[in-house]
């Protein structure tokens, strides 16, 4: 008899968890990067070391765990960066440009938006970014 009261409440407890669960909305947000729009000068926003960014070798970890995000000093660059602004940190876009970026496994090119933007508790820090690196607002 226990069984069976048991079993009853698990069924009861499982059917109400799934009734009560949410109406088959989306519960996670969709963040939408720079190389998909293309981001106003002087728009605040922040620096994502996301899936996109890292598997284009965009950003990576520090030695203390701190997400850093690639870029050129002088001009859009995908490869030889020699910057890096923290990622997750307040930034300002100071200028935008539209390159076309070849991916090396098959030879596609690509239009992507790159992005000179500034660290906002240090201006002095600035870097052109790739837009898969970019939250856009």
């Amino acid at each position: 008899m226990q069984t069976r009261l048991f079993l009853l409440g698990t069924f009861l407890l499982v059917l109400l968890t799934g009734c009560l669960g949410g109406n088959g909305e989306e519960t996670t947000a969709v963040t939408t990067l720079g190389h998909e729009t293309s981001i106003p000068q002087d728009t605040t926003t922040v620096l994502t070391c996301g899936t996109m960014c890292a598997q284009r070798a965009q950003c990576g970890k520090d030695a203390d765990g701190n997400y850093l995000v690639l870029g050129g000093g002088g001009g859009p660059a995908v490869e030889r960066h020699d910057r890096y602004i923290p990622a997750d940190n307040p930034i300002t876009i100071k200028g935008n440009e539209l390159r076309n970026v070849r991916n090396l496994q098959n030879g596609e090119i690509t239009p992507v938006n790159f992005y000179f933007a500034t660290l906002n508790e240090d201006p002095n820090r600035a870097a052109w970014i790739a837009g898969w690196c970019v939250v856009a607002p």
